[in-house]
């Protein structure tokens, strides 16, 4: 009798007996269960969570029958995909299939998805190789290793196959796709990663909102994640793409200060190259360099052994961007150790990165190993309490924290972890995140922490990325010269019909919060450079209007209650910033006049950050595209290529034409005969 039917066969013995978990049964379907590779991930997870009800196991035999697992997991075996037919196999109701939706080889279930239907038993188990489709929203057919796309009505749906060659996965494309909250959740459903909502902001008055205001951003996980899902064939969460955090991964060739102030400030304004109308703004900011008068540093290694961490692309490149790291540490720096599982450890108390301190780090990191569930509050709260013993007055205090941010076990409730490195930041302890791998990867919580514990995010894809940090930017990782950086910018009404501010979704702030003080901000570290990007809409280039023929609207001239000064400016810009160990903010502005650059007489930074904002935007699919494309991105990025000595924006130039090559057909070329 082969496995399935032994199953099945066992299943329907079982459920003559009503209540009855015969040990035997168990044991005999636990032991075929082994030999199911695809209920070993299933098997896996309940073991990570301490599950060891028999109900369990019924489920996961259920799992086995379908070829599908429910919940976290989306993944259907097969090296083909036919068109699921219209029978009642496929409809528990027994309802026929719209003739439409078989000319497009697409079902939509009536109220809820088959996958859901298959599990709760109101439909028939269907094979495994005709199941393809996702959660309450569409059935369709993929030919083997073929990106394709189908739609209905106004919704496109793309779908690709993962880089393994026993999975697929889709991944929602058109617009509004994974925009909504119950999209969110499918995704991070289909993906196992957790990433926080972002909602663009349109076009704004200034006469109705003359101040924009945010926070900055040095992180560059988003970038850096972005990498790691192109190069391995995935699909990728628009809410992953975090279009600030993109273009700050860049350097880029501005002046550093000269004055009192630890940053300058750098403007720029030219055409906007995906709409001809529209004007273009980059404000910069180049922090100062710090080099042989380094602080030292006390550094609190925090790293997760869970079992999710048992990956060559988790534990073993964590370890060695460690190793990386103290290369680049003195004797004046201290380091310690901590290691988190189900409990929490101190392998290693402060510890002087002399000759012998260096090679005892070492060696503790060469030891690791990955296993357990996931207690990250204990190991967190351990970290800080080391951090506070070994504490270097007017010095370094950082905690370093590498994870793939599964933190499923113990107190796991994020206002009480966002509390926590908050109230440890208020006391000069800040908070460094790496984040490591891809299926666990909590990516907004990782985020929120940094920004609650004044720190960087960083994601590792590769040593490379490693280097780069700990190596490359290893004072501006660890030493910060200013904390609560804060941006104003005054539009002129006189000048500027419309502006929106390009990223930067999760750093607004209210306009009143720019001079509070007690309102928290972005901190930036020595030689960072940030970046922003405003896209302005002239005075007469020609403003989208609410129709005048609305049933229940009516538009009205109001007039505005203040005059509007007559001045050549486009803008100015305000910022605030405190010393790391203040508590008073500096403030400095600087006006911007627009002289009608073009965008070929822009700078190269100016053209390669364009480029950089344009790609994150067909990333989201976002409306504000305009008339940008794959093509405008990499004729952008090369005409800003400039000197590149690190090579960085060629391999962008690289990974935008892969990513071009793997996505789908525009609707516009599918074929009928690609949806067969």
């Amino acid at each position: 009798m082969n496995d399935d039917k032994f199953i099945d066969e066992a299943l329907k013995e079982h459920a003559r007996h009503e209540g009855n978990h015969d040990q035997d049964f168990l044991d005999q379907l636990e032991a075929k269960l082994d030999e199911q590779p695809q209920v070993s991930e299933v098997r896996r997870k309940s073991r990570k969570s301490g599950s060891s009800s028999k109900v369990g196991w019924m489920s996961a035999a259920a799992l086995v029958m379908v070829g599908v697992t429910v919940g976290a997991i989306y993944k259907i075996k097969g090296d083909g995909f036919r068109q699921v037919s219209a029978d009642s196999s496929i409809h528990a109701s027994g309802d026929p299939q719209p003739e439409a939706n078989k000319m497009q080889g697409l079902a939509a279930p009536p109220v809820q998805s088959q996958l859901d239907r298959v599990a709760q038993g109101l439909a028939a188990p269907i094979d495994q190789s005709q199941i393809v489709g996702k959660p309450a929203t569409v059935w369709s057919v993929q030919t083997a290793g073929t990106p394709t796309v189908a739609s209905i009505g106004s919704k496109t749906f793309g779908y690709e196959r993962l880089v393994d060659a026993d999975s697929i996965r889709l991944d929602y494309l058109a617009e509004g796709g994974f925009g909504d909250e119950k999209g969110r959740q499918r995704q991070e459903a289909i993906t196992g990663n957790k990433y926080g909502q972002l909602i663009e902001q349109g076009f704004r008055s200034p006469l109705k909102a003359p101040l924009s205001t945010f926070s900055i951003d040095v992180d560059t996980a988003s970038y850096t994640n972005i990498r790691k899902h192109v190069e391995s064939g995935r699909a990728i969460d628009r809410n992953a793409v975090r279009i600030e955090e993109m273009i700050n991964y860049f350097d880029y060739n501005y002046a550093g200060p000269t004055g009192d102030h630890p940053f300058a400030v750098h403007t720029e304004v030219a055409g906007c190259p995906w709409n001809a109308k529209h004007r273009l703004v980059k404000i910069g900011l180049k922090g100062k360099e710090v080099k042989e008068d380094r602080k030292a540093a006390n550094l609190v290694f925090l790293i997760d052994v869970s079992g999710s961490m048992n990956s060559p692309d988790k534990l073993p490149l964590l370890v060695q961007s460690f190793e990386l790291l103290l290369k680049a540490l003195n004797e004046k720096d201290s380091v310690s150790l901590v290691v988190y599982a189900g409990r929490q450890a101190v392998l290693l108390q402060p510890t002087s990165i002399d000759g012998a301190g260096r090679e005892a780090v070492s060696e503790a990191l060469r030891k690791l190993s990955a296993g357990g569930s996931t207690n990250g509050a204990a190991g967190i709260t351990t970290a800080y309490d080391l951090a506070r013993s070994g504490f270097i007055q007017g010095g370094v205090n950082r905690v370093v924290l590498a994870t793939d941010g599964d933190f499923n076990v113990g107190t796991t409730s994020q206002s009480e972890l966002l509390k926590l490195v908050k109230n440890q930041a208020e006391g000069q302890i800040s908070l460094t995140i790496l984040g490591f791998g891809q299926g666990n990867l909590n990516d907004n919580l990782m985020e929120q922490l940094t920004n609650q514990g004044d720190g960087n995010y960083f994601y590792l894809d590769s040593l490379r990325e490693g280097q780069k940090v700990f190596q490359h930017d290893l004072t501006g990782t660890i030493e910060t010269i200013a904390k609560d950086v804060k941006f104003q910018v005054e539009f002129n009404p006189g000048k500027v019909a419309q502006y929106r501010l390009i990223g930067y979704a999760n750093r607004r702030l209210k306009d009143e919060d720019f001079a509070n003080d007690k309102v928290d901000a972005g901190d930036i570290g020595a030689g960072h450079t940030v970046t922003a990007l405003y896209e302005v809409v002239p005075v007469g280039a020609g403003v989208s209007q609410i129709p005048g023929d609305l049933k229940y609207q009516k538009t009205e001239e109001v007039e505005p209650n203040r005059k509007i000064v007559d001045s050549p400016e486009l803008l100015n810009v305000k910022l605030r910033y405190k010393q790391p160990d203040g508590d008073t903010s500096t403030e400095l502005s600087e006006a911007l006049t627009d002289e009608n650059k073009s965008f070929d007489q822009a700078s190269d930074d100016f053209r390669f950050t364009s480029s950089v904002a344009l790609w994150g935007m067909l990333l989201r699919s976002s409306e504000h595209r305009g008339e940008g494309d794959v093509d405008l991105v990499n004729q952008l990025a090369l005409s800003g290529k400039g000197d590149d000595p690190k090579g960085e924006r060629t391999e962008f130039l690289d990974l935008v034409r892969k990513w071009s090559s793997q996505k789908p057909k525009p609707r516009s070329e599918v074929d009928r005969d690609d949806l067969r």
